[in-house]
């Protein structure tokens, strides 16, 4: 399994994004995730019973940010190094 899968990174930018409890709150899978997020630093539980991103967590999140959109190439083996990007 990924580390970053596609809920976990849901559910970071969740609380991320809102101080709103997450919509699922109540599934193992959701308690496991933010024990594990928090066991890394990128997560804390607070008084309220809603959960805060560390800083280690905000720079997370903008890294993600920041990562590039992916370049295409379609490339025929006869003339490779001639390739376009798209």
């Amino acid at each position: 399994m990924s580390e970053w899968s596609p809920y976990v990174i849901r559910v970071v930018l969740h609380h991320y994004a809102s101080k709103e409890k997450f919509e699922r709150d109540d599934l193992p899978l959701y308690r496991e995730t933010i024990s594990s997020l928090t066991n890394k630093g990128l997560v804390v539980p607070n008084e309220f019973g809603y959960v805060d991103v560390t800083q280690k967590g905000e720079a997370l999140v903008q890294a993600w940010c920041s990562t590039p959109t992916p370049i295409l190439k379609w490339v025929d083996p006869r003339f490779e190094s001639q390739s376009r990007d798209f």
